[in-house]
């Protein structure tokens, strides 16, 4: 009786943590450069999940040979 008592509240326990990873928000970070990979990444703060991300917002090394190349002006 006591052992199925207690596999009965590891089993609840063990759904209620698979329903929270599958059911919660996620809390996303700042987009960083993953260390081993060098791509950008969001981190949940709750999980630790992580999701890539899609668009790359770093400045590009061409950046500053276009800007050169037109002058320096950005003007239209």
């Amino acid at each position: 009786m006591v052992v199925s008592l207690r596999l009965s509240m590891v089993r609840d326990k063990n759904m209620k943590i698979l329903a929270f990873l599958r059911n919660h928000y996620h809390y996303w970070g700042v987009p960083h450069p993953r260390t081993r990979d060098n791509r950008l990444i969001q981190t949940c703060y709750e999980c630790g999940a992580e999701r890539e991300i899609k668009i790359d917002l770093r400045p590009s090394p061409f950046d500053g040979l276009n800007a050169s190349e037109s002058g320096g002006d950005l003007a239209a």
